[in-house]
């Protein structure tokens, strides 16, 4: 028994010296985290920013318009622009682009009346009276007024701005638009060939808000499903939800709709079956392709404006994900699905090396189809430059955008 008490003492004090050894490393290793956090709190995004001395103005228009989502989809909206000329409005709204530090202002105009309207510059470090919240921030801007907005652009980043009266309602009509904030040292932003925004968005496509005329906007699916949704969102929004379809049953204090007194304004219902996925305000065959050559390297700002998650796929290539919310991560790290959240912004860059066809969608399986067929959707393609099917092709400029219509015939791109 002797010969087995020395190694089992043996044991025991290497266990006990290995476990004050570990605990002093995690001790250390915590208070080395803890000043980690420290260090960070005290020097958020964009707090250190100098003014440039640059101001940059923009007046944002709201207008009604006719958008076609995809092919004999045809929905009225509300779109952006910076031209009182309601043709020029589109859905998103233009993007704006600035340095860090730029003086901005930027002058927002509605141009019809029925619903009241504010701007939210997501995730810039704004004055409170700048921040858009109707009612708390700032009065709500009415048909034919104004409301000018004035802050420092900070962080740098990719951001986005939105209306935030009745926000699910108001986003779903196209009332949204990406804000891309550059840093004043351009060496502070890794290199890219190309910078290509994608805004991701759903909608209800058979709601009737704002007046959509019914006619334009039947099903194409061919299945009851479809048929039957569509007849009750029409019942539905007939009853209850649009000012312009029945007036009375719409408006608040009645038994349909009773005033709320702790809210300056009662707006009408909004219930959305979300059917239609879109990018940067269209669906596939609509959406534009991303054309490149081998060798270059992409930086892709995607931006999730709607209220559902989106799992972002590229074929034939991974991608290298930079920046979350506009901040560029300690670590940055490879995917091939990125998944964006409501509000979520992520920079992603991709080398390209592997020529090709390549397609690009939201692996959310639904959200590639078109009235519940496939193809459609949040679907587009990365095309190398002199590959086979990449030329620009059809339906350009539709909706103030230059979307390729891609067909197929047979095996091959027509």
């Amino acid at each position: 028994m002797r010969r087995l008490s020395l190694p089992f003492t043996m044991v025991a004090v290497a266990l006990l010296v290995a476990g004050c050894t570990t605990e002093g490393v995690q001790t250390a290793s915590t208070q080395g985290k803890a000043s980690k956090v420290n260090a960070l709190l005290a020097a958020p995004p964009g707090s250190d920013v100098e003014p440039t001395g640059v101001v940059r103005d923009f007046t944002l228009y709201v207008h009604r318009m006719m958008h076609e989502v995809y092919p004999g989809a045809s929905m009225q909206m509300w779109g952006f622009s910076l031209s009182e000329d309601p043709a020029s409005a589109t859905v998103p709204g233009p993007t704006l682009r600035v340095t860090e530090g730029d003086l901005v202002r930027v002058t927002l105009r509605s141009t019809f009346a029925g619903f009241n309207h504010t701007i939210h510059w997501h995730g810039q470090h704004v004055p409170s009276d700048m921040d858009g919240v109707a009612y708390m921030s700032q009065p709500p801007v009415e048909a034919d007024e104004e409301f000018e907005y004035v802050f420092i652009a900070k962080p740098a980043g990719t951001y986005w701005y939105h209306c935030h009266v009745d926000a699910q309602h108001h986003i779903d009509m196209g009332m949204y638009g990406a804000l891309i904030v550059d840093p004043q040292d351009p060496s502070k932003d890794p290199h890219a060939d190309q910078d290509i925004v994608i805004m991701l968005d759903e909608m209800d496509r058979y709601h009737l808000e704002g007046g959509q005329p019914v006619g334009n906007n039947l099903p194409q699916g061919g299945d009851l499903y479809s048929t039957e949704t569509y007849v009750k969102r029409q019942a539905n929004d007939v009853v209850t939800r649009n000012t312009q379809v029945n007036d009375a049953l719409a408006q608040a204090n009645t038994p349909v709709r009773p005033n709320r007194d702790w809210y300056p304004v009662t707006y009408p219902p909004y219930t959305a079956d979300y059917n239609t996925f879109l990018i940067n305000g269209v669906a596939f065959p609509y959406t534009e392709s991303i054309i490149g050559k081998e060798g270059q390297v992409l930086r892709i700002r995607m931006i999730n404006a709607g209220n559902v998650l989106f799992a972002m796929h590229l074929h034939g290539h991974h991608v290298l994900v930079t920046h979350k919310d506009g901040i560029l991560l300690e670590s940055p790290y490879w995917a091939d699905t990125v998944p964006i959240a409501p509000g979520e912004r992520y920079d992603v860059f991709v080398r390209l090396n592997n020529p090709g066809l390549w397609d690009f969608h939201d692996h959310i399986g639904g959200h590639t189809q078109n009235d519940n067929i496939f193809p459609g959707g949040a679907m587009t393609m990365l095309c190398y430059e002199g590959y086979h099917g990449c030329e620009p092709r059809g339906h350009g400029g539709h909706n103030g955008h230059s979307g390729h219509l891609i067909r197929w015939t047979g095996h091959e791109l027509a």
